[in-house]
């Protein structure tokens, strides 16, 4: 270094930088940040500031702004490494939050589930009884009570899943067909 005021001046520069990269490693510490290798890098910046003030060798600054450089490169690899971390975990938890909120409850379906089947056994149950009924009618030879029975039954069977519907149809047919043919025997 030629002069003592550009040698103390070069000191104080790589003084500064150290401090302001110790300044940013706690920081990112303090954050989460895995820094640990950025700061085994600059454990011995300090010694070898001492010895390029003492020596004056320029090659002696040179080695501490190498090292500066390479932890400042290593700070930015954990800088962007802790950022995508940050991300991964971000999306983790937000999946974990949306999956929580589209758990079924599968008790709540079973009961619906179950109060449907009842719903659908009772209108079968229902409606066999007024088939029942039409067919005494028919039998009485009542045709107005049985076209009325057989409207019920319309209305009930509208009600019914198709599942359902399908086992009804025959005897629904069946009664139709014998309401016809009361109608057109008299």
């Amino acid at each position: 270094m030629n002069s003592s005021m550009e040698k103390n001046k070069i000191i104080e520069e790589l003084q500064i930088e150290l401090k302001e990269i110790k300044a940013y490693i706690s920081d990112l510490r303090k954050k989460g940040a895995d820094v640990s290798l950025a700061d085994m890098k600059i454990k011995s910046i300090p010694s070898k500031i001492v010895l390029a003030k003492i020596t004056g060798e320029k090659e002696d600054a040179e080695k501490v702004k190498t090292i500066l450089s390479d932890t400042k490169k290593e700070l930015n690899t954990t800088i962007e490494e802790f950022k995508r971390q940050k991300e991964e975990e971000e999306k983790l938890k937000f999946n974990e939050e949306v999956n929580k909120d589209k758990t079924i409850d599968t008790t709540a379906i079973q009961a619906e589930l179950h109060g449907t089947q009842t719903q659908e056994k009772e209108l079968k149950i229902k409606i066999n009884g007024i088939i029942n009924k039409a067919e005494q009618s028919i039998i009485a030879r009542n045709k107005k009570e049985a076209a009325e029975y057989y409207r019920n039954i319309v209305e009930l069977y509208k009600k019914l899943p198709k599942e359902a519907q399908i086992e009804c149809l025959k005897r629904c047919t069946e009664l139709k067909k014998d309401i016809e043919d009361m109608k057109t025997r008299d």
